[in-house]
């Protein structure tokens, strides 16, 4: 399921004007690569509400602010899998703000690519 929305609906007028592009509704199954005492622990979550420089995910896990780890999902209309390094910014619950860290010129193109084309479902 697709749709456009360029903020979430509970979001106040001023956080909403605060962000650097427009958000997008998408809904993608994803694992979560967690480096815990030296070990990769693999959870899986759901991500929703895409931008070019990140997304909201839900996972049951208690994340930390600023915590870093991975990501590994594949955007709509697409085949390949990105696995993307994350920093959680922001949380209401099992509800995560995640930023985008060092994305590769191929990651940036797709996740670019999608935001167009959910731009043109209006």
């Amino acid at each position: 399921m697709l749709q456009m929305r360029t903020s979430t609906g509970n979001t106040p007028n001023s956080e909403r004007e605060l962000r650097r592009s427009p958000r997008y509704t998408v809904d993608v199954r994803l694992r979560l690569i967690v480096n815990k005492d030296g070990k990769n622990i693999v959870l899986h979550g759901r991500g929703n509400d895409i931008s070019e420089n990140g997304m909201a995910l839900f996972v049951a896990c208690d994340l930390q602010l600023e915590q870093r780890m991975e990501i590994e999902f594949t955007l709509p209309y697409s085949r390949q899998p990105l696995r993307v390094r994350i920093a959680v910014r922001n949380r209401n619950g099992y509800r995560y703000g995640v930023e985008f860290m060092s994305l590769s010129v191929l990651q940036r193109e797709e996740i670019l690519r999608l935001c167009k084309a959910l731009t043109l479902l209006q």
